[in-house]
This record gives C-alpha cells, structure tokens and sequence, in this order.
C-alpha cells in the first residue's frame, strides 16, 4: 500500500505539459502587465510635474513627484456635490428598487392572482420597447423632477428583468409554508415580510447588486451629459 502511495506521490509530468505550463504563466503574466500599465501610467502621469508630463514618455516612476494636480481637483466644490449624488442616489435608488422589485415579484408568484398573465406580460413589453428620450423628459417635466435628485432615481425604480428573476425565486418556495403560515392567522403582509423575505436573502442580495451597479452607471452617464451641455446651469449636479 505505501509502494503505491509512494508511486504515485513520483509521478512526474511529461516534456509537453511542462512546457504548456510554462508558456501559460508567461503568456498571463505579460498580459496582465499589458492590462495594468495603462492604469498605472496615468497614476504615475498624475503624480509627476506639469512640465514632465508635458514631455510625455513612458511613466514607471513620478517624474519631479509633487500634488498639485490633486490639491487643484479637490479644491472644486462641484466634486464633492457629485460624490454626495452619486452616494445619495445609489443607495437610495439600491434600497427602493429592491423593495419595490420585490413588492411586484411576489405577487406576480401566485398562481390565483386575477390577471397575472397579463399583468406580467405588461411587464414583459418593457423589457422590448421604451417610450424614448422625449417621454421620458416629458414624464420627469410633468412629475415635477426637474433639477431634483429623485430624477435619477424614480424611473428606473424596478427593472422588468429583476422582477423575472425574483418571481422565479419566490415560485420554488414550497406552498406548504405558506398554508401553514396561513392556518395559525398570518396575512399576506405577514407571510411576505417573515417567511418569503428571509428565504430570499440570496436573491435579494443579487437584485440589490445589480440594482446599485445599475443606478451607478447611469448617474455617471447622466452627469458627464450635465457637465458637458449645462455648464451655466450646476444645478444639483
């Protein structure tokens, strides 16, 4: 028994798989330097001085090391109104969209809900077309969002694709507990907020990533639109 284990604790790897190794860790490493430089060039470029950087060239080091560049950036109130927003609406946007993408999943779950096919279908039909630019313009003009954080955060509320994916969670957990619930006198309200919800902390846990990455995108979209056609108008951006 020893002879075997020693046996096989021996075996060495053939010419070709040494050499597939071998081509694989440098081939990796190169690329992973090709992926990093350019990141680490524009870190290096923005701790150099101006006239070093002016003459260009490769940046492995600061050239004549100094902050000046960050001082002159941190020093723009308009950077630290565009972190409060960008804060504000992710976390805002993170904790409204969950609720509400739950809210709207759970009882689109129910096999007994009246007009549930067509309630999801209506659900289903934003997921293929978009009323556009001008309506939605239209839509925040009319609610009154103009100039107002709640722009970036209302319509885009819940996602007809993270209401597919919570509905489909929710229908794989068993009825059973839901009968049972009912039978001791739980509500609805009761069922969804301590047995469904605590059952789903994986999938909510997802939606609520998706949901933030989401909301981040879009404010860093929307204020390089702001920053590049309203520069007279700040606003709260």
């Amino acid at each position: 028994m020893k002879d075997a284990k020693n046996h096989l604790t021996k075996v060495k790897r053939g010419k070709g798989e040494v050499a597939y190794s071998v081509f694989n860790y440098i081939f990796f490493t190169l690329l992973s330097i090709v992926m990093v430089y350019p990141f680490w060039h524009v870190i290096m470029m923005s701790l150099s001085s101006v006239e070093a950087t002016a003459r260009g060239g490769i940046f492995l080091w600061p050239q004549g090391f100094n902050l000046d560049t960050y001082a002159q950036v941190f020093k723009d109130p308009s950077l630290w109104t565009g972190y409060l927003t960008t804060v504000l609406v992710t976390i805002s946007g993170t904790f409204l969209g969950t609720l509400f993408t739950a809210t709207t999943a759970y009882p689109l779950s129910k096999k007994n809900l009246p007009f549930g096919k067509t309630m999801l279908l209506l659900v289903l039909f934003t997921m293929l077309f978009s009323g556009g630019m001008i309506p939605g313009y239209l839509l925040i003009k009319g609610l009154g969002l103009i100039d107002n954080r709640w722009a970036l955060v209302l319509p885009g509320l819940v996602s007809a694709y993270n209401v597919i994916i919570m509905k489909s969670f929710f229908m794989t957990i068993p009825e059973s507990l839901e009968e049972s619930a009912k039978i001791d006198g739980a509500t609805e309200v009761t069922i969804f907020w301590k047995i469904v919800l605590p059952l789903s902390k994986a999938t909510i846990a997802t939606i609520a990533l998706f949901t933030a990455v989401g909301y981040w995108n879009d404010y860093c979209l929307i204020h390089r639109v702001s920053q590049a056609g309203s520069a007279t108008s700040p606003g709260i951006l």
